[in-house]
Protein backbone atom coordinates (compact mmCIF):
# COMPACT_ATOMS: atom_id res chain seq x y z
CA UNK A 1 0.00 0.00 0.00
CA UNK A 2 1.10 3.32 -1.05
CA UNK A 3 1.29 6.35 1.45
CA UNK A 4 0.55 9.72 0.39
CA UNK A 5 2.94 12.38 1.26
CA UNK A 6 2.39 16.02 0.86
CA UNK A 7 3.62 16.60 -2.95
CA UNK A 8 0.97 13.91 -4.08
CA UNK A 9 -1.46 15.81 -2.37
CA UNK A 10 -0.26 18.96 -3.73
CA UNK A 11 -0.35 17.25 -7.14
CA UNK A 12 -3.59 15.84 -6.90
CA UNK A 13 -4.67 19.50 -5.80
CA UNK A 14 -3.43 20.89 -8.66
CA UNK A 15 -4.74 18.71 -10.84
CA UNK A 16 -8.47 19.19 -9.27
CA UNK A 17 -8.06 23.34 -9.94
CA UNK A 18 -6.87 22.73 -13.12
CA UNK A 19 -9.56 20.79 -13.90
CA UNK A 20 -11.86 23.02 -12.27
CA UNK A 21 -10.39 25.82 -13.85
CA UNK A 22 -11.52 24.30 -17.20
CA UNK A 23 -15.11 23.29 -16.44
CA UNK A 24 -15.69 27.28 -15.72
CA UNK A 25 -14.05 28.64 -18.47
CA UNK A 26 -14.99 25.77 -20.98
CA UNK A 27 -18.57 24.35 -20.36
CA UNK A 28 -20.73 27.83 -19.98
CA UNK A 29 -19.62 28.36 -23.81
CA UNK A 30 -20.46 24.37 -24.10
CA UNK A 31 -24.03 25.36 -22.22
CA UNK A 32 -24.43 28.69 -24.16
CA UNK A 33 -24.69 26.96 -27.24
CA UNK A 34 -26.31 23.65 -26.48
CA UNK A 35 -29.72 22.27 -25.90
CA UNK A 36 -32.55 24.44 -23.66
CA UNK A 37 -32.50 20.77 -21.48
CA UNK A 38 -29.26 20.60 -21.15
CA UNK A 39 -28.48 23.66 -19.03
CA UNK A 40 -30.40 22.37 -15.98
CA UNK A 41 -27.87 19.73 -16.02
CA UNK A 42 -25.31 21.51 -16.61
CA UNK A 43 -26.13 23.40 -13.78
CA UNK A 44 -26.24 20.95 -11.24
CA UNK A 45 -23.31 19.62 -12.33
CA UNK A 46 -21.66 22.71 -12.04
CA UNK A 47 -22.93 22.76 -8.60
CA UNK A 48 -21.56 19.56 -7.83
CA UNK A 49 -18.26 20.67 -9.14
CA UNK A 50 -18.37 23.67 -6.89
CA UNK A 51 -19.19 22.29 -4.16
CA UNK A 52 -15.94 19.80 -5.05
CA UNK A 53 -13.68 22.86 -4.92
CA UNK A 54 -15.44 24.46 -2.33
CA UNK A 55 -14.41 20.69 -0.15
CA UNK A 56 -11.12 20.44 -1.67
CA UNK A 57 -9.77 24.28 -0.92
CA UNK A 58 -11.39 23.94 2.70
CA UNK A 59 -9.95 20.47 3.14
CA UNK A 60 -6.16 21.53 1.64
CA UNK A 61 -6.40 24.88 3.15
CA UNK A 62 -7.69 24.57 6.51
CA UNK A 63 -6.88 20.64 7.57
CA UNK A 64 -4.18 21.89 9.28
CA UNK A 65 -5.71 24.64 11.53
CA UNK A 66 -8.55 22.17 12.00
CA UNK A 67 -6.25 19.37 12.82
CA UNK A 68 -3.81 21.89 14.92
CA UNK A 69 -7.37 23.37 16.70
CA UNK A 70 -8.04 19.75 17.56
CA UNK A 71 -4.64 18.86 18.56
CA UNK A 72 -4.16 21.43 20.82
CA UNK A 73 -8.33 21.53 22.27
CA UNK A 74 -6.91 17.75 23.04
CA UNK A 75 -3.70 19.02 24.54
CA UNK A 76 -5.58 21.33 26.74
CA UNK A 77 -8.05 18.85 27.99
CA UNK A 78 -5.68 16.31 28.29
CA UNK A 79 -3.28 18.84 30.89
CA UNK A 80 -6.63 19.79 32.43
CA UNK A 81 -7.51 16.37 33.50
CA UNK A 82 -3.76 15.70 34.48
CA UNK A 83 -4.02 19.04 36.70
CA UNK A 84 -7.61 17.36 38.27
CA UNK A 85 -5.59 13.99 38.85
CA UNK A 86 -2.71 15.85 40.77
CA UNK A 87 -5.44 18.01 42.80
CA UNK A 88 -7.66 14.74 42.94
CA UNK A 89 -4.37 12.98 44.56
CA UNK A 90 -3.23 16.02 46.56
CA UNK A 91 -7.22 15.95 48.02
CA UNK A 92 -6.67 12.17 48.81
CA UNK A 93 -3.11 12.56 50.08
CA UNK A 94 -4.43 15.29 52.38
CA UNK A 95 -7.30 13.11 53.42
CA UNK A 96 -5.23 10.29 54.26
CA UNK A 97 -2.79 12.56 56.93
CA UNK A 98 -6.01 13.68 57.97
CA UNK A 99 -7.36 10.61 58.81
CA UNK A 100 -3.78 9.13 59.71
CA UNK A 101 -3.74 12.43 62.28
CA UNK A 102 -7.51 11.64 63.38
CA UNK A 103 -6.65 8.02 64.56
CA UNK A 104 -3.45 9.64 65.81
CA UNK A 105 -5.60 12.18 68.14
CA UNK A 106 -8.05 9.85 69.20
CA UNK A 107 -4.94 7.03 70.14
CA UNK A 108 -3.69 10.35 72.05
CA UNK A 109 -6.71 11.08 73.50
CA UNK A 110 -7.28 7.43 74.95
CA UNK A 111 -3.64 7.05 76.47
CA UNK A 112 -4.02 10.94 77.95
CA UNK A 113 -7.83 9.57 79.67
CA UNK A 114 -6.31 6.13 80.95
CA UNK A 115 -3.09 8.28 82.32
CA UNK A 116 -5.25 10.61 83.54
CA UNK A 117 -7.67 7.85 84.68
CA UNK A 118 -4.46 6.08 86.44
CA UNK A 119 -3.21 8.79 88.19
CA UNK A 120 -6.71 9.43 89.62
CA UNK A 121 -6.73 6.37 90.95
CA UNK A 122 -3.08 6.78 92.14
CA UNK A 123 -4.25 10.06 94.28
CA UNK A 124 -7.56 8.65 95.01
CA UNK A 125 -5.44 5.76 96.29
CA UNK A 126 -2.86 7.92 98.56
CA UNK A 127 -5.98 10.10 99.93
CA UNK A 128 -7.57 7.24 101.80
CA UNK A 129 -4.04 5.85 102.38
CA UNK A 130 -3.38 9.56 104.13
CA UNK A 131 -7.11 9.51 105.04
CA UNK A 132 -6.60 6.10 107.41
CA UNK A 133 -3.30 6.75 108.83
CA UNK A 134 -5.00 9.91 110.05
CA UNK A 135 -8.08 8.35 111.19
CA UNK A 136 -5.85 6.05 112.86
CA UNK A 137 -3.62 8.81 114.22
CA UNK A 138 -6.52 10.28 115.42
CA UNK A 139 -8.42 6.97 117.07
CA UNK A 140 -4.79 6.31 119.03
CA UNK A 141 -5.09 10.09 120.24
CA UNK A 142 -8.25 9.74 120.81
CA UNK A 143 -7.51 6.18 122.72
CA UNK A 144 -3.97 8.44 124.83
CA UNK A 145 -6.75 11.02 126.10
CA UNK A 146 -9.54 8.26 126.88
CA UNK A 147 -6.48 6.57 129.03
CA UNK A 148 -5.09 9.67 130.38
CA UNK A 149 -8.37 11.20 131.64
CA UNK A 150 -9.11 7.34 132.86
CA UNK A 151 -5.66 7.78 134.80
CA UNK A 152 -6.58 10.66 136.26
CA UNK A 153 -10.65 10.17 137.24
CA UNK A 154 -8.41 7.20 139.03
CA UNK A 155 -6.12 9.68 140.91
CA UNK A 156 -8.79 11.72 141.54
CA UNK A 157 -11.05 8.89 143.16
CA UNK A 158 -7.99 7.40 144.92
CA UNK A 159 -7.14 11.23 146.10
CA UNK A 160 -10.94 11.81 147.35
CA UNK A 161 -11.01 8.30 148.98
CA UNK A 162 -7.95 8.87 150.36
CA UNK A 163 -8.94 12.29 151.85
CA UNK A 164 -12.22 11.08 152.90
CA UNK A 165 -11.01 7.75 154.82
CA UNK A 166 -8.16 10.59 156.66
CA UNK A 167 -11.06 12.40 157.45
CA UNK A 168 -13.28 9.78 158.44
CA UNK A 169 -9.87 8.34 160.69
CA UNK A 170 -9.41 11.57 161.84
CA UNK A 171 -13.31 11.40 163.15
CA UNK A 172 -12.61 7.77 164.39
CA UNK A 173 -9.67 7.83 165.43
CA UNK A 174 -9.42 10.03 168.72
CA UNK A 175 -12.66 8.39 169.97
CA UNK A 176 -11.21 5.01 169.69
CA UNK A 177 -7.20 5.79 170.54
CA UNK A 178 -6.63 6.15 174.10
CA UNK A 179 -3.88 7.91 175.98
CA UNK A 180 -2.61 4.46 176.54
CA UNK A 181 -2.25 3.62 173.12
CA UNK A 182 -0.52 6.57 172.18
CA UNK A 183 1.91 6.16 174.80
CA UNK A 184 2.72 2.43 173.61
CA UNK A 185 3.36 3.84 170.30
CA UNK A 186 5.41 6.68 171.26
CA UNK A 187 7.24 3.76 172.75
CA UNK A 188 7.52 1.60 169.85
CA UNK A 189 8.98 4.58 167.60
CA UNK A 190 11.86 5.08 169.83
CA UNK A 191 12.52 1.82 170.33
CA UNK A 192 12.79 1.65 166.14
CA UNK A 193 14.94 5.10 166.50
CA UNK A 194 16.79 3.10 169.25
CA UNK A 195 17.65 -0.04 166.56
CA UNK A 196 18.45 2.49 163.81
CA UNK A 197 21.23 4.24 165.27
Amino acid sequence: MKTRTKADWGTRMAAACGFSLLMIVVFPQWAAGADPQWRETYDLVMRWVNFVILAGVLVYFGRRPVTHLLRSQAARHREQIQELEARKAQALAHLAAVRQTQAESEARFIDITQRIVALGETQRDAIIADAQRESEMLIAEARRRIAFAMRSAKDRLRAEMVDLAVDRALDRLPREISDADNQHRLGVFFRGLEKMS
